[in-house]
């Protein structure tokens, strides 16, 4: 999975469109009621070039046993050069019942003591975090795995109605925050009009239906009145706001928490980024059919910003935007990702730190992915829930 195009709030360039993941094949509904809009980016033209995140979902169920593991792991130190060998994979729900027919069901990790929830009622309160041994080896989207099934309830997918093939394709990715607003980023949203776009949640194979799964209209799109400023991907940060009533939180589909706004991330923090994104970047049929997962650590700024990674491109990395992966390439999300939640484990929750953005090209060396940094624009996002 290489990534794609791509207040306090309690509780990479885009890779080409992932996808495709039909619905049905009918024109959508031409009368789509649009709620008022906050301000759009005047440039909407630009393709994007490389790849495609209140509310929160869940109070961490960990064991004494797995603190200790995390202390441990701390203290020695990760680095974002080095081989992983121990990797969180962020769970985000109970994972009950069976896959769609035809996938495999991966093995679910061992039950840990629940901790209560640290935003109140705005978060539910199970979410499980295991650690596990990973190798860039065991790839399958580019440097990640098959997701485990229903275990990344926030993951919604972002479907565009083609007009020319008279059906709906799977488009971005996005983060669930409250049941009626998706979060993703601005450059899945220059396109078309409101009634050709669906947000799809519960969602495992594009193209095999799952009891759990939802498809719902698009009410209203709004992208960050600096989307663009200064670059062709600053303040790369949109919101959808669904139909009424919006989301049916289930087993599988739910929020994730917001980062707070005082917080900040050291190097080496381990993350996930989940997404149906290209496994070969060579290959633009190399859609995954099923959510796949890669774990990612999260890299320094200045690092970032250095010369030979991103310091000499003309687009900057600005203090909106934070950068995950291996130096040395072979993990990163990829086309057909953006948009896509970046999950990290942070003390006892699992927080939405960034969204798929962009990056040069997939999994390249000194290229690590780089998000929209979802701490940076706590108010906007604030400011925006509150103007829908």
């Amino acid at each position: 999975m290489v990534a794609d195009e791509c207040g306090n709030f309690h509780c990479h360039d885009t890779k080409n469109p992932r996808g495709s993941g039909d619905i049905q094949a009918r024109p959508p509904s031409p009368v789509l009621t649009r709620l008022p809009v906050l301000a759009r980016s005047p440039v909407l033209a630009r393709s994007p070039v490389l790849t495609e995140l209140p509310f929160c979902l869940a109070s961490f169920l960990v064991g004494m046993d797995v603190l200790l593991s995390l202390f441990s792991l701390l203290l020695l130190g990760w680095k974002a050069q080095g081989k992983a060998e121990q990797l969180v994979e962020l769970i985000g729900s109970d994972s009950t019942g069976s896959p769609p027919t035809g996938t495999e069901f991966p093995p679910t990790g061992t039950e840990l003591p629940e901790f209560p929830p640290t935003h109140g009622d705005n978060c539910t309160d199970r979410a499980r975090s295991i650690f596990d041994s990973w190798s860039p080896r065991n790839a399958k989207i580019v440097g990640g795995s098959v997701a485990p099934y229903g275990q990344y309830p926030w993951q919604a997918e972002i479907l565009l109605y083609s007009r020319s093939e008279k059906r709906w394709k799977h488009h971005c990715g996005g983060a669930v925050i409250t049941p009626r607003h998706i979060l993703t980023v601005a450059h899945c949203l220059r396109h078309s009009s409101d009634q050709y776009y669906r947000v799809r949640v519960g969602e495992y194979r594009l193209h095999a239906s799952d009891p759990h799964e939802q498809t719902v209209k698009v009410q209203a799109r709004v992208m960050h009145p600096r989307y663009r400023v200064g670059g062709p991907y600053s303040n790369d940060i949109g919101m959808i706001l669904l139909s009424e009533p919006g989301l049916a939180f289930n087993s599988h589909v739910g929020s994730i928490c917001l980062p707070e706004g005082t917080e900040e991330y050291l190097p080496g923090t381990q993350c996930v980024v989940t997404g149906w994104g290209l496994r070969d970047p060579e290959d633009s049929r190399s859609l995954s059919r099923t959510l796949q997962m890669a774990p990612v650590p999260l890299i320094s700024q200045r690092k970032c910003r250095e010369p030979e990674v991103y310091g000499l491109r003309s687009q900057r990395i600005t203090d909106g935007m934070v950068c995950a992966g291996y130096m040395q390439g072979g993990v990163d999300a990829c086309g057909g990702d953006s948009g896509g939640p970046l999950a990290c484990l942070v003390g006892r929750q699992v927080r939405l730190v960034g969204l798929v953005s962009w990056g040069d090209g997939c999994a390249q060396t000194n290229r690590p992915g780089v998000y929209t940094k979802v701490g940076h624009y706590l108010p906007w996002i604030q400011e925006t829930i509150d103007a829908l």
